[in-house]
């Protein structure tokens, strides 16, 4: 059974997301911290958030988001009165630089001029299933899991939005692999098959973080999401485990041989081969 739950909800709901979980492949001492310490807020959060509403739900931008007036110097006393004023009149909003709002606007606009990008994000709103948060029971592994996806199209294909330096197929299939996007899309499709719908596909609006804000629009292959979705499974059995004895390990336990990564074992600053006796 999946349960949908509001923006404010998903946030307070301790069930565990794709971000909490992935913490645990660095370690489980570090996934136990950041779930007792909770993860601080950064100006890049910040902007994430801005950019995401500027695309899919523009029409809550100037109620969530607000813009830091010029000319505030907070080095003074009259800039200091002026920013806590500023603060206190901003409660519940998300503070963000004049500078932010106008390149989330031009990397909307990007978007929008891009044929392929822009069918897409067209067709999430048009079906009402943007920033769409679930819970559900994985009974298999007996924990309550949680996902917020930012599109949901009316064929069960489930949409993501990322911000990147490097938008061109060579280079995101590496931040595929690096940040996790695989697994992303995996643990997407057990909250798609909770729900009794499965995810068809999982596409991908990347879009380059500088002018002209490039864009690539990707379809994840089913190989990688089945990778991906061995890594899930795997955290999933080492945090049922860490919870299980009371135990949150670090990176060793004991004493272990450590030497070259495997691509440059055998091999010299040049590349060639080493042959050394001890």
């Amino acid at each position: 059974m999946i349960v949908k739950l509001d923006s404010q909800a998903y946030h307070a709901d301790p069930a565990l997301s794709h971000s909490r979980l992935k913490v645990i492949g660095r370690s489980p001492a570090h996934f136990r911290w950041t779930s007792d310490n909770g993860s601080p807020s950064s100006d890049a959060l910040d902007f994430g958030k801005l950019f995401h509403a500027s695309i899919l739900e523009p029409e809550t931008v100037s109620r969530d988001f607000a813009v830091v007036p010029e000319g505030i110097d907070k080095r003074t006393t009259a800039g200091k009165a002026a920013w806590a004023k500023f603060v206190e009149e901003s409660a519940g909003r998300t503070i963000v630089t004049a500078s932010d709002m106008k390149t989330a606007a031009a990397m909307a606009a990007a978007i929008n001029g891009n044929e392929g990008a822009q069918d897409i994000v067209f067709d999430a709103i048009a079906t009402g299933r943007v920033e769409e948060a679930h819970k559900w029971r994985d009974t298999m592994w007996g924990v309550d899991r949680k996902s917020k996806m930012d599109a949901v199209l009316s064929d069960g294909t489930v949409v993501d939005i990322k911000t990147t330096m490097d938008a061109s197929p060579r280079a995101f299939e590496r931040s595929i692999l690096s940040y996790g996007y695989h697994t992303q899309a995996a643990y997407y499709a057990d909250a798609m098959n909770a729900s009794g719908q499965g995810m068809k596909r999982f596409i991908i609006v990347a879009i380059e973080k500088t002018p002209p804000y490039a864009i690539g629009v990707y379809q994840v292959a089913n190989e990688a999401i089945a990778v991906g979705r061995v890594r899930v499974s795997e955290w999933l059995s080492r945090y049922v485990d860490c919870v299980s004895k009371g135990v949150w390990p670090s990176y060793t336990e004991s004493l272990e041989v450590i030497g070259l990564p495997k691509w440059a074992a055998g091999k010299d600053s040049d590349g060639g081969a080493i042959v050394e006796e001890f």
